[in-house]
């Protein structure tokens, strides 16, 4: 009976002294993990800062870019504006110059007739 409750106590020992193995095991492992937790957590916190920073970049280029589009689509109506005005001045130009030659031509009549009158 001595044998028996001796090797139930030595097994119990064993046992126990697995668990405590596995217990620290275990401990060890929830300690690793939390040292990967909080590496994960810092490399998260870097990946949102360099995000952040992308979108503040984004967004600045993206106004940067209406700003330039403002600026083009003034200055083609500008120059549009210029061009029609262009197209104007030269319509106005080329009336000047067809009254202009008419009266050349009106001149020259005249003066056709003041030499025929002179002889």
């Amino acid at each position: 009976q001595s044998d028996a409750k001796d090797r139930e106590l030595a097994m119990l020992k064993e046992r126990m002294s697995s668990a405590s193995r596995d217990s620290e095991q275990t401990r060890s492992e929830i300690s690793s993990l939390r040292i990967e937790n909080a590496r994960l957590t810092a490399e998260n916190q870097t990946q949102g800062d360099k995000t952040n920073r992308l979108s503040a970049s984004l967004l600045n280029s993206q106004k940067e870019l209406m700003t330039l589009e403002e600026q083009l689509l003034a200055a083609t109506h500008e120059r549009d504006s210029e061009r029609i005005m262009c197209v104007r001045l030269t319509n106005k130009l080329e009336e000047i110059q067809d009254k202009c030659s008419k009266a050349e031509d009106k001149m020259r009549e005249h003066l056709d007739e003041l030499v025929a009158l002179r002889r």
